[in-house]
């Protein structure tokens, strides 16, 4: 099957709810550029040869950009953060989260120039921060702020997509910026660490970047689905078992690097900062398991609570359970099992 690797650049500020237009391909997957496994997976057919689909591959910058799509009927399938998830749920777009990608864990971080005379979190305030925003790091970048008593009218928040924020960085633009890979191991070539997402996670906000369906089209293509969700946790696995045979000079970290326009160097430090659960761990209680009380439908809810508060999003709904399905890790799981 021919691969097909589109860039797309839209600016999406809101989610606009709309209707397919059709596609040549049998199905159209977003995906932002961050070093993961499945990158590889992407580049080298793994997912058309597996399930047999004509698949169209869309590059976005953000989860915003994503999930606008997704509700317009773009693409079926979005790569998205928690943050981005969250604010789609609460205007009422339609999908269910399936897989999730990664725990951020320390992948994404808050850097500061060298220079800027920023010592620490306390010494933000009149400074030019630079953040998608929308996005998980956003999210966090608030939270962040609120910890060290620093109120939104303290800084200034420079939003910016992660290339216009790397553009923004190297012109002097903005004294620090919270982001992830490739933009994230660029600016700290010249800059200072000083939080990261894991510190965060440790004070009870984690974040995660996950895929999420249209519930119709999936139910419409089950054996697309766990076929799917097949070769993306066999790419996971094989990361997790043996880290250090993804090195520089190995064929995955090659495609990786070129898929996501970032250095083979940077790929390889990158993966390492991520967790990525088993197929199991997904389908527990801790991550698409349990409905209402799954560790997604309640980190949705808290994220989405987060910007209410902050006024970043107007409505907050109940339950986000409807939002949430490990049915498709569990018939991928029971397929193997008749297999076997």
């Amino acid at each position: 099957m021919a691969r097909r690797l589109a860039a797309v650049s839209i600016a999406v500020v809101v989610f606009v709810l709309g209707v397919s237009t059709g596609f040549a391909a049998d199905v159209t997957i977003g995906y932002q550029r961050v070093y993961d496994p499945w990158m590889n997976s992407i580049a080298t057919d793994q997912f058309e040869r597996a399930t047999g689909y004509d698949i169209e591959w869309r590059a976005f910058e953000s989860s915003l950009e994503t999930m606008g799509a997704l509700a317009r009927g773009e693409i079926q399938i979005a790569h998205a953060g928690g943050t981005g998830l969250a604010g789609a749920a609460s205007v009422g777009v339609d999908f269910q989260i399936f897989w999730i990608l990664h725990d951020i864990n320390a992948a994404e971080a808050l850097v500061v120039r060298k220079g800027s005379r920023i010592e620490g979190p306390q010494d933000l305030r009149g400074k030019r921060i630079g953040v998608p925003v929308g996005s998980t790091a956003h999210y966090h970048l608030l939270f962040a702020l609120e910890q060290f008593n620093i109120s939104r009218q303290h800084v200034v928040l420079v939003r910016r997509d992660p290339q216009d924020l790397l553009i923004d960085w190297q012109a002097g633009k903005i004294d620090a910026a919270f982001v992830w890979n490739p933009v994230l191991a660029e600016i700290q070539k010249t800059g200072d660490t000083i939080l990261t997402s894991a510190h965060l996670r440790g004070w009870g906000r984690p974040t995660f970047a996950a895929l999420a369906v249209k519930p119709s089209w999936a139910e419409k293509n089950p054996g697309f689905m766990t076929d799917f969700i097949g070769v993306i946790a066999a790419a996971d696995n094989a990361y997790r078992r043996n880290p250090g045979a993804w090195t520089r000079d190995t064929p995955q970290i090659r495609n990786i690097a070129e898929i996501v326009r970032g250095s083979q160097a940077a790929a390889v430090r990158a993966l390492r900062l991520y967790a990525y659960p088993s197929m199991r761990e997904q389908a527990s209680r801790s991550w698409l398991g349990g409905g209402s009380v799954s560790g997604v439908a309640r980190a949705l809810s808290d994220n989405a609570t987060f910007l209410r508060d902050h006024g970043q999003l107007k409505v907050v709904r109940t339950d986000y359970a409807d939002f949430v399905t490990d049915e498709w890790i569990r018939k991928t799981l029971a397929s193997r099992l008749q297999r076997n």
